[in-house]
């Protein structure tokens, strides 16, 4: 059964999210939401207690949080 996702997993950068049990890390440009790269990490891959997350499980909450992070800096 994949692991939830939670927002406290996650360590907010100023260009990225990184989803810090598996790694996965989603980028953008400064001033944009929109997300311009995906490295994948482990997620998605061959399932264990502690990694067993689904990438677009993981997407999702990273999408919200790089809004939210231009929302903070305006």
């Amino acid at each position: 059964m994949p692991g939830k996702v939670t927002r406290a997993q996650f360590e907010v950068r100023e260009n990225e999210v990184v989803h810090l049990p598996t790694g996965a890390t989603f980028g953008s440009d400064p001033d944009d939401k929109t997300l311009k790269y995906i490295d994948s990490g482990l997620a998605g891959g061959m399932p264990s207690p502690e990694k067993d997350y689904q990438l677009h499980d993981i997407e999702e909450v990273a999408k919200q949080l790089l809004a939210e992070r231009l929302q903070l800096r305006d």
